[in-house]
Order: C-alpha cells, then sequence, then structure tokens
C-alpha cells in the first residue's frame, strides 16, 4: 500500500477482501465429525510489496538516503502504545507515540511497518523535558515496501533534539502466527471454540503489530495499553505488572502496564485470554530484593498440568538470582503456554511464551522425555531474564596411540571416566572423524565399548552417532553389515532396560533411546514387543502404553502392522486427541506406515488446520520425510508446492526455511543435490530460509564427500569385526 503526503490512506492503492478461507474448524472429542467454523469474514490489508506510488518517485528528495538498515541519526527513548484486539473480527487497531532523539540533523524519519494501515497523525519537536514546542507537518508520508518503512519525510532536516512521532495503525490477526495473531483452542466445559490475541516478534514482527524501529539495538522503555474484552474471564498480559484497569465501555477495559526497562522491540509481548493460573512466591534471594509472584498460565482445562513447570521455574529462578548474583530486575514474572505458537518458546522479559508440548506436564500421559524437556526449556528460557545466549563448545584430540589407549581403557576400565568424560570421547572422537582429522576406524573402534555401556548420557550420544552413520549408508551394501553391529552393541544394554517403566528418571530415558534405536536398526525381538503393544492398544485405546514407551510402540507398531483401517483408527484418536504432547506422538505414528498412497493422503490431510495447526504443519512434513518411504514424496511435494507454501506461510517464516535443511538431511548422492540446486534456481527468493538454503547443500556436499572418503575405510572395518566374531563363535564351539 502506497500513501499519499496527506495523512490519510489513498484508498486507491489498498487491496482489501472478504477472506475466502475457513477459519480454523475444531472437532469435539465426542465426534470427528462435527465441525464448527467461523463466518467471520475480515477485513485484511495487502501491501503492494514491490511499487512506489508514482507521485512519491516524483517528489521525494529522499529516496537515494533510504537504507534497509535504520538510520543511526535516530535513536528511539520511549513508546506509548495504545493497542485494541478485535477478537470477533480477527482484526487490531491502536496508536503509538514514539518519543525519540536526534542525534544528528535527518530530513525523515523512517519506522518498520509490515501488513499494516498506517497513518501519520503528528510530529511534534519537543523541550529537554519533553513539553510539546512546536508542531512539525510533514511534506510527505508513504510507504518503502523494499525495507518495509512507512517512512514521514520533512522539507528541512530536523535538528538535534527530541522529538515525538504519533502514528495510528491498523492490522489483521488472521492466517498468521507471528507478529499479533489470533489463537483458539476448544473449551471442553463450556463445549464451544474459544479465542486469543497473543504475540510473537522474534526476529522482526513486531512491525507487524505496530510502527517501530524494530532491530534490536533501538532498545527504549515501552508504555502498554491493551483494550479487551470486559467479562467473560478475559484478562490482558505483558511484561510488565498491571498498574490499573478502567472501564471504557460495558464491552471493553483498558488494562494499563507499568512503564518496562529499556528493552528490543523483538522482547515485547501482550497477550488478550481467559486463561487460568497457578502462582508461587520467589524469594529475592539477595539483600535488599523484593519477593515477587510466578504466575504459570494456561487454558481452563490444562492449568492442571503447569503445577510441575511453576515448581520448576521457581527453583530455577530462585538459582539463577543466587548463582549470577545479580537481582531479578521486573516486578514480576509470567510464563504461558499457547495453543498456537510457532517456537517452542519465546523469552519476553516478564511474559515467557511457551508450546503447551514444552511447559505442560501431565504424570498420566507425558513421557519422562517430555518431562525433561520442559525443565530444559525453561531453564532456557529464564536464562534470558539475564542475558542472551553464550554458546562455546570445543573438541579434544589426541595423538592416535593415545586414542587406542583411551579405548582400551573405557574397555577395561569404564567407570575410571564419568559418563560425561565417556560421553564427550565418542562425541569428539566421531565429530573429528567426520571432519577428516581422525581415520574413521579409531572412531569405530571406540564405538566397541558401548557393547558393556550402562549409562544414559554416554548412550544418547551413542545412538546418535549410530543413526548418523545408518543414514549416511542406507543406500550402500554396507547398510546390512553396519545395523548387525549396531544391534551388536545395543544387545546387552536391551536385556538391561526391558520394556517395563521404573520410577528412575535417568534410567527411562535410556530405555526411551534404546528401544527407539533397536526398532530402527530392525531388532527383530524389540520390533515384536513395539508390535504386540501397538495391537493391545488398539483394542483398548483407554488403556494406553506407558507414556515414556508410547512413541516407540505408537511409530514401529505402525510400522510393522500400519495397515489403511488401522490408520484411520489412529487418525481418528489424533483428531479427537486434546493434549499436545499426546497429539504430538500420534503425529509422528501416523507418518510412520509404509504404503506410499496413506502418506500423500496425509499429505493432504495436514494442509487443512482443522486438523494440523499450523505451529504443527512444517513438524508433520519432517515426521514423514523421516520414513524412508515417504522422503520422496515430501521432497516432490515440497518442489511442487513451492508457491502455495509461500502464499500460505510466507518467505521470511524462517520454519519454513528451516524445514529444507531438515528434509534434505539424508541425500548423499549428486542427484539429489542437482535437484537441489535445480530447485533453488527456479525460486531464487529464499527470504528467511537464505542461510538454512546454504546450510543444507553444504550438508548434503558433506554426506557425499563423507561417502567418498569413509565408505571404504568403514566397509573394511566392519567385515573385519564379522571375521573377529565368526572366530570368536568358532573358537566357543571348540572349547
Amino acid at each position: 500500500v502506497i500513501y499519499n503526503s496527506s495523512a490519510q490512506l489513498s484508498e486507491e492503492y489498498i487491496e482489501t477482501y472478504p477472506s475466502t478461507k475457513p477459519i480454523k474448524r475444531f472437532r469435539s472429542a465426542a465426534s470427528s465429525s462435527s465441525s464448527f467454523t467461523s463466518t467471520v469474514k475480515p477485513r485484511i490489508f495487502i501491501f503492494n510489496k514491490t511499487t512506489i506510488a508514482p507521485h512519491v518517485m516524483n517528489t521525494s528528495k529522499i529516496l537515494s538516503q533510504l537504507s534497509c538498515r535504520l538510520p543511526r541519526e535516530i535513536k528511539p527513548r520511549q513508546y506509548q502504545l495504545r493497542l485494541q484486539p478485535d477478537l470477533k473480527n480477527r482484526t487490531f487497531d491502536g496508536n503509538v507515540k514514539i518519543h525519540l532523539e536526534v542525534l544528528k540533523p535527518i530530513s525523515f524519519i523512517p519506522v518498520h511497518a509490515k501488513y499494516l494501515k498506517v497513518d501519520t497523525e503528528e510530529f511534534w519537536q519537543l523541550d529537554e523535558t519533553n513539553t510539546p514546542l512546536r508542531k512539525i507537518i510533514p511534506v510527505l508520508t508513504f510507504s518503502y515496501p523494499d525495507c518495509e518503512y512507512w517512512v514521514t519525510e520533512f522539507s528541512e532536516p530536523l535538528q538535534i533534539g527530541n522529538y515525538s512521532l504519533l502514528l495510528n495503525f491498523k492490522g489483521s490477526m488472521a492466517y498468521r502466527i507471528v507478529g499479533l495473531y489470533q489463537s483458539s483452542y476448544w473449551d471442553e466445559a463450556r463445549n464451544k471454540e474459544r479465542w486469543i490475541a497473543t504475540s510473537k516478534f522474534e526476529p522482526t514482527y513486531a512491525r507487524q503489530a505496530f510502527p517501530c524501529f524494530d532491530e534490536p539495538s533501538m532498545k527504549a522503555r515501552f508504555s502498554i495499553t491493551v483494550i479487551r474484552p470486559t467479562g467473560d474471564n478475559y484478562h490482558a498480559l505483558s511484561n510488565m505488572n498491571v498498574l490499573e484497569e478502567n472501564p471504557i465501555d460495558e464491552n471493553f477495559t483498558a488494562t494499563k502496564f507499568a512503564d518496562s526497562v529499556p528493552m528490543s522491540t523483538y522482547l515485547v509481548c501482550f497477550i488478550v485470554s481467559d486463561f487460568a493460573n497457578q502462582s508461587k512466591l520467589v524469594r529475592g534471594m539477595m539483600d535488599g530484593a523484593k519477593d515477587f509472584e510466578m504466575r504459570v498460565f494456561a487454558t481452563a482445562s490444562q492449568v492442571n498440568k503447569v503445577e510441575y513447570a511453576l515448581n520448576v521455574s521457581v527453583g530455577i529462578t530462585e538459582y539463577y538470582i543466587e548463582y549470577f548474583n545479580i537481582s531479578y530486575p521486573l516486578p514480576k514474572l509470567d510464563m504461558a503456554a499457547i495453543p498456537d505458537f510457532v517456537s517452542g518458546a519465546m523469552e519476553h522479559w516478564g511474559l515467557v511464551t511457551y508450546r503447551e508440548t514444552s511447559l505442560l506436564y501431565d504424570k498420566a500421559i507425558s513421557s519422562s522425555a517430555n518431562k525433561q524437556r520442559v525443565a530444559v526449556v525453561i531453564a532456557h528460557e529464564l536464562a534470558h531474564m539475564w542475558f542472551g545466549n553464550l554458546v562455546g563448545y570445543y573438541l579434544v584430540n589426541y595423538p592416535e596411540d593415545m586414542w587406542r589407549a583411551l579405548n582400551s581403557a573405557l574397555i577395561e576400565t569404564r567407570d575410571a571416566f564419568s559418563a560425561a568424560d565417556r560421553a564427550h570421547l565418542i562425541s569428539d572422537v566421531f565429530a573429528l572423524a567426520d571432519a577428516s582429522q581422525l581415520n574413521y576406524s579409531i572412531a569405530l573402534d571406540l564405538s566397541k565399548y558401548l557393547e558393556n555401556e550402562v549409562e544414559y548420557v554416554p548412550w544418547s550420544v551413542g545412538v546418535s552417532r549410530l543413526a548418523n552413520i545408518r543414514n549416511l549408508v542406507y543406500y550402500t551394501e554396507l547398510y546390512s553389515n553396519f545395523v548387525n553391529y549396531a544391534r551388536q552393541l545395543l544387545n546387552n544394554v536391551y536385556e538391561k532396560v526391558s520394556w517395563d517403566v521404573g520410577d528412575d528418571h535417568l534410567e527411562n530415558l535410556l530405555r526411551v533411546s534404546v528401544l527407539k534405536a533397536l526398532c530402527a536398526f530392525g531388532h527383530s525381538q524389540a520390533l515384536g514387543e513395539a508390535h504386540k503393544r501397538f495391537v493391545q492398544w488398539l483394542e483398548n485405546p483407554q488403556e494406553r502404553p506407558h507414556p515414556d514407551i508410547r512413541s516407540a510402540v505408537y511409530y514401529y507398531g505402525m510400522k510393522i502392522g500400519g495397515t489403511e483401517e488401522i490408520w484411520q483408527q489412529v487418525w481418528k484418536l489424533f483428531v479427537n486427541e486434546q493434549d499436545a504432547q499426546e497429539k504430538v506422538k500420534l503425529m509422528e505414528a501416523l507418518a510412520a506406515i509404509n504404503e506410499p498412497w496413506i502418506l500423500q493422503r496425509y499429505i493432504n490431510l495436514a494442509w487443512n488446520e482443522s486438523y494440523v495447526r499450523s505451529q504443527d504443519y512444517f513438524s508433520c512434513l519432517q515426521f514423514i520425510a523421516q520414513n524412508r518411504v515417504g522422503h520422496g514424496l515430501i521432497w516432490d511435494y515440497v518442489r511442487e508446492n513451492w508457491p502455495r507454501l509461500v502464499e500460505r506461510f510466507g518467505i521470511n517464516e524462517r520454519y519454513m526455511g528451516r524445514m529444507i535443511p531438515a528434509i534434505t538431511s539424508r541425500f548423499a548422492t549428486q542427484t539429489k543435490l542437482d535437484e537441489m540446486e535445480s530447485f533453488f534456481a527456479k525460486y531464487p527468493e529464499a527470504g528467511a530460509g537464505t542461510a538454512a538454503r546454504k546450510e543444507a547443500l553444504e550438508n548434503v556436499k558433506n554426506n557425499i564427500k563423507w561417502l567418498e572418503q569413509n565408505k571404504d575405510h568403514v566397509g573394511k572395518w566392519l567385515e573385519s569385526q564379522q571375521t573377529l566374531q565368526m572366530n570368536k563363535k568358532v573358537i566357543q564351539q571348540n572349547i
């Protein structure tokens, strides 16, 4: 959309349309055939992304000065943001007054705005106390789509000093899960669909919710007011605590929040919902530090599943305060489980948002792996309350004779090394061999000690490394010998863990890792047990397998014994399932069937958001791609439907970009590399997936190189191990 020089929007540059897409339908647990479809047709504003209005081209004097990095001459100091989501019509509107400082003379103010209808209301010069001195009339206001800017241009350069820019805006919350968007869930107690408004701004989606300086270095304070529906249990959340709530009329209430600390736009968050919560007090831990409240929010039907997250969060927060010796800087800390959320979690300062699978824990449904993930994700996100990501991991290489000595020591006196040290040795030796810093036979020699390993941490690394080699040699003559070797390594630990789940957390994690690995390597006994339990479950779906082994039972039961009838039965269970973690397990199991035509049906059904939420769509495709039968189907589907995917999700959707390296990670031939390069050449615009495409190409080139350099060495090593095993059997028979 292009705007003229007045403060009004030029209607000739707006394309508006009533949506013809069905709004998400939800199915009750009682009937998979009943559906509920909203008839609301939101008014959506679509920007022309490629052109600038002729009058702007002819009039503006600053077009040549515009860069897609914000000018350093301007610094925002405070945003006074007023926002009103309209849950009924799936739109929003508001205004923002930006207090800014001009550090060097400049004749234009660019702010980021995308998918918004923007209107420059007024611009004022301020004195040192931020009192208005004089109103300045812009000579031109316009959209600059190349950089996603809304530009306010002046006839003369603005001088050094303080100013305020007031902008009105409106936009749509429909058909996206970034920016300010609408999420929904089925309220079983009231037997109806419920709608909420929520936000996700990292990395550059704040501009889709309000005009702003949307670069992380442009930190400012935020004074936020959110207009929410009155009654029906609705309330508003944001980064800071609520200062006051004032009724506007009988239908709406204004919730005003305290001013924030200076922060980047991507950390801003607001939620309008009817969520319930559990709360607990966090001790300030330091002298003079106040205790503060920790709250965990979820839908009313799921709030009973937040207790574990709440207890973990309080303990972690108190630990961080004490360990870092830095007080938590805000007066409260909220966490919320969002039904539709594109990331695993997001560390908004004071209001951390999560996928339901990353925050909710139910002992009756969730596995030990789910429990650990909740704790790990919470610990990761809460660390962000103090600092950003700090990443460092180093590898240690030794001379070959030292590696051989370490190998002997691991076999003879395994417990002389801690479990963590054993895991590091496995990780290092294979990483170095993959990088051609070591002969691969050294890495494989070291792996032999795993035959007597019984702890989770080393096996978590070992299973990952074995699976990686399996994927690389899958289409070679090495495959049979390699899976035989892998099964040999896993036999002893399989006898230890069995299928009976106990109370020890690490042993339960070991069990899951080992059982899945054995099934993947075709261990007949493990596959038979998985299939037996799968059949028992289908005969009585209310009696589910234990949460820790459920994923293995579902997936490999379907892979071994899946038929169309069985697939339809599991599909019905998936459609009616309300628990997010259980739904993911069923989604993965549906991808395990070996019939390509059923997998193609699954691909088609997954497009319908009635069945698979947008946040889970790419996970669903990746589950199908993990199945060798579905791998080629997904690769063909993505190439043939790329324009359709871009239309739905947008070229700047990071998770769509990341899908490419995920589904091509097993490619290891020049033919597949050529297909990738041809696909990228056909659709050269990658948006947020530019780096992911480079990563995908690099991964496949590395796979090809790995086979060229290591295939013969690995083959000879496996043959030598076969000979050793045969000789051992002969000796044992002769004794």
